[in-house]
């Protein structure tokens, strides 16, 4: 008989999915310390998909088991058998029912095979995952590209990478000093590579970054983007998603994907990885310098200063031309898509008629889309709330939220 969980060790689903949901409002990203392990976590409606889906997340950090408590409303939408086949596909599975709910226990945790189910109990390791490579690249061992198996392409990496002027001046020895009282000189080192950076530690945003040390072609080029492109950002920005905008810059075309489903930068290169790597260990040393243990990232990019300088009239004018030639193009009526406002020079407020669900979020995909790549990349879509035409239901509706007969 498995030996009991203890309550630390257990994470309570109900407790997390809500926490997941009221996130979607309240944080950018992560679920807090508490719950580390959950950071590539994608919740569903479906509980045993969410479970499922819970599990894998786990799993792909490397930990060995897993313990999850199933309480509350989600305790009755639960199938038992169908989630120790999901459970199952990961491990050795233990389900029991309990006073308090369901508790799953997941033990000898490792990556699925596709089909297999561990109904009968017994665990099959699954095979190595293979990728094949083009471009001479490769990824960390045991870590995924992406979320799937298959053709890893970074030759685009290097195409971009030649056509970049003025790389150089980034590789450069730390200065000795600063004539700036607030500045914090941090560095971090790794195979021979050293990345530093210049931080005011009263907004806690890098002034300016280089590096220096051995560096192959690609590795340098790799840092000199990331040097460019920290500068004037929080240095928790840069460490949480700095690679990921090189890997964007360096793609140049979004529609070009080095390998299918979500990118993940510092697994498709080891030089994307060592350069991940040497930021997360500037940030940790920047936080022991300047007292700085605090890792919430609430830093959004401002619209660029052209965007700015336009009139609401000029937006208005640029942003109804890419509708137009949006629904031209799609050979859709021009009042399909309409423009009906902008809020905080990002918030583009449309109105669409004439789709169904499915339609409209197809739709709003590829207008957001057109409106980054055409006018500005902080642009946001929103579409007009729709609102029952008929008069005497929305009073109806109105008076019974305010409790009247």
């Amino acid at each position: 008989m498995p030996h009991a969980e203890s309550s630390d060790d257990v994470l309570d689903y109900e407790a997390l999915y809500a926490d997941y949901q009221a996130g979607l409002l309240n944080r950018l990203r992560g679920f807090g310390p508490a719950a580390g392990q959950l950071e590539l976590w994608v919740p569903d409606e479906d509980v045993t998909t969410s479970l499922g889906n819970m599990i894998d997340a786990v799993a792909s950090t490397g930990r060995s088991s897993i313990a999850i408590r199933i309480a509350g409303p989600m305790r009755a939408q639960l199938d038992p058998r169908r989630l120790e086949d999901v459970a199952g596909a990961f491990g050795t599975v233990s389900l029991r029912e309990g006073p308090s709910g369901w508790l799953l226990v997941v033990r000898d945790l490792h990556e699925p095979k596709d089909g297999l189910t561990a109904s009968s109990g017994v665990v099959v390791a699954p095979p190595a995952r293979t990728v094949t490579r083009r471009g001479g690249a490769w990824r960390r061992e045991g870590s995924p590209a992406s979320d799937g198996v298959g053709e890893v392409d970074t030759t685009m990496y290097a195409e971009s990478l030649r056509c970049l002027p003025d790389l150089a001046r980034y590789r450069q020895p730390r200065p000795a000093g600063s004539c700036d009282s607030r500045a914090v000189m941090v560095e971090a080192s790794l195979q021979g590579t050293r990345l530093w950076l210049e931080v005011d530690s009263a907004t806690h945003r890098i002034v300016r970054a280089g590096y220096d040390g051995e560096a192959s072609e690609g590795r340098a080029g790799i840092l000199a983007v990331l040097c460019g492109n920290v500068a004037g950002i929080p240095i928790q920005e840069a460490s949480d998603h700095g690679i990921a905008r090189v890997e964007l810059i360096l793609r140049g075309d979004r529609d070009r994907r080095p390998v299918s489903g979500v990118v993940l930068a510092e697994f498709l290169d080891p030089d994307f990885g060592l350069a991940q790597d040497l930021l997360r260990e500037a940030r940790r040393k920047y936080g022991l310098a300047a007292d700085l243990s605090d890792s919430q990232n609430d830093y959004e990019h401002a619209p660029c200063d052209a965007w700015l300088a336009l009139s609401d009239e000029q937006r208005r004018a640029r942003i109804t031309a890419v509708f137009d030639g949006f629904c031209r193009d799609r050979s859709m009526l021009p009042a399909t898509l309409s423009f009906v406002g902008l809020q905080s020079s990002v918030r583009v407020v449309a109105s669409l008629t004439g789709l169904g669900a499915s339609g409209r979020s197809r739709v709003a995909t590829a207008v957001e889309r057109r409106l980054k790549d055409e006018l500005e990349p902080r642009l946001e879509l929103y579409f007009e709330e729709l609102r029952d035409k008929n008069a005497l239901r929305r009073l109806a509706i109105i008076t019974t939220e305010r409790g009247q007969p």
